[in-house]
């Protein structure tokens, strides 16, 4: 598996998180947990990459998240072609930090 870059997402209140960026077709190491963000990614004009959020989540084994996942039409019929992980064990944070991006950028009223 091949990280494509790297890519921060800011909370409400301004906090960033890294996240690696991979392709939807990736395999990670069983036993690491993490926050991802399915996306998907575009060009723009400019030659920049954009990404599109489709879904936010946490997991204690990223290995086998895209396995199956109940979104997993929503990601075909989006284009989803990115799976951007911010790596931890701690499932308290990645319960707060999922929370915390989803209310930023799936939650927009």
């Amino acid at each position: 598996m091949s990280k494509l870059g790297t890519l921060a997402f800011k909370n409400n209140e301004g906090h960033t998180y890294d996240f690696a960026i991979f392709q939807m077709d990736s395999e990670f190491k069983p036993g690491h947990g993490g926050v991802y963000i399915i996306t998907s990614r575009h060009d723009d004009d400019h030659h920049h990459h954009g990404h599109k959020v489709i879904c936010i989540g946490e997991t204690d084994d990223m290995s086998t998240v895209l396995q199956d996942h109940p979104m997993q039409a929503e990601f075909e019929t989006q284009n989803a072609n990115c799976c951007c992980v911010h790596a931890t064990q701690d499932a308290a944070a990645r319960e707060r930090i999922a929370g915390e991006l989803i209310e930023k950028y799936l939650n927009k009223n």
